[in-house]
Order: C-alpha cells, then structure tokens, then sequence
C-alpha cells in the first residue's frame, strides 16, 4: 500500500488534491473488493477532504468528483 501523502502547510491546495487522488485509488480498490468497513472509512475521508478542498479550491472541488 502506497504512503499517503504529507502535509505541506505552504501547498495546502495540492497536498489536499495528492491526498484525495491517494484516497480515491484506496476507495475505488475498496468499492471492486467491497470491503464495506474499509469502503465507508475512505468515503468518509474523501468527504472531509473534499469539504476542505472547497475552502482551498475556487470551483467548489467538484472535478475531484467528476461532475
């Protein structure tokens, strides 16, 4: 399993796109695998990433989740 990334306070907005793109390859092999704890664990994650990405991101961070 690959490391997740680490925090670069100076970069906020790319460490948080690193770490959601880190969290979505975790949560697309849990989704094939359907491993449920694991799954519900990373889609947590990704949401409270996703909601910081909104302060850091102008669009609204909805391209993280392709709509």
């Amino acid at each position: 399993m690959k490391k997740p990334p680490q925090s670069n306070p100076k970069n906020h907005k790319s460490f948080y796109q690193l770490t959601l793109s880190y969290l979505m390859n975790e949560y697309k092999a849990c989704e094939i695998n359907r491993n449920d704890s694991l799954f519900r664990k990373y889609y947590r994650k990704l949401a409270k990433i996703r909601r910081k990405m909104l302060k850091y991101s102008h669009k609204g961070g909805g391209k993280v989740w392709g709509n």
